[in-house]
């Protein structure tokens, strides 16, 4: 079974066809496995999950290919293994949505009440893995918020699900990458544009 995010502020892990928003670990948000809808070991027991493909700062209005990788040996022995995951990208400053998503063939989905202006991309039933063996990867688009808007967190979770359609079994990891604005840069004047500037004609 896959099901990832929970609110909190925090991102989620998943396996499910329709995780609930909010589910990615980014506080105050829960995982599914403190949430309760996944369980099977502690928290990344036995793998990883990374968010690739961000730079260490970010270009206003820029779109960026992020790929979340989950890897996990914990359901390896299980032919009907399915993975999922949930992904959200936040200001620093304020926890409120950063950027837009273009998810491709993922699903993008909204929070609701407090985290209101928080986007979602997520899996969905096409893109389960179903049998696949670790890593699973899903890529999206990301495109970054206007000039002044700072640093912005993407928080993850991923969920290696053992495909049993009930909520044991199953192992949650999580794992946050963050980039911050990148400045214009300011060109140093030389003596003659300085001297030229001041000149007294």
């Amino acid at each position: 079974f896959v099901t990832l995010l929970t609110s909190t502020h925090s991102p989620a892990p998943i396996p499910s066809p329709t995780c609930p928003p909010a589910i990615q670990n980014k506080p105050p948000e829960n995982t599914c496995a403190t949430r309760g809808c996944h369980s099977g070991g502690p928290l990344n027991t036995n793998g990883t999950l990374e968010i690739l493909g961000m730079p260490k700062a970010y270009t206003a209005g820029d779109t960026y290919e992020v790929t979340v990788r989950l890897a996990s040996e914990a359901t390896a022995n299980f032919p009907g293994k399915r993975w999922g995951f949930e992904l959200t990208a936040v200001f620093d400053a304020s926890g409120d949505g950063a950027g837009t998503f273009d998810a491709g063939g993922l699903r993008v989905i909204s929070g609701f009440a407090l985290l209101g202006s928080r986007r979602y991309v997520t899996h969905n039933f096409l893109n389960l893995q179903a049998g696949e063996p670790s890593p699973a990867e899903w890529t999206f688009s990301w495109t970054a918020p206007a000039s002044g808007s700072g640093g912005v967190t993407f928080y993850a979770a991923g969920n290696a699900a053992n495909g049993s359609g009930n909520v044991s079994g199953d192992f949650i990891y999580t794992g946050s990458s963050s980039t911050t604005e990148s400045l214009a840069p300011v060109n140093a004047a030389t003596w003659g544009q300085i001297k030229a500037a001041w000149a007294v004609e």
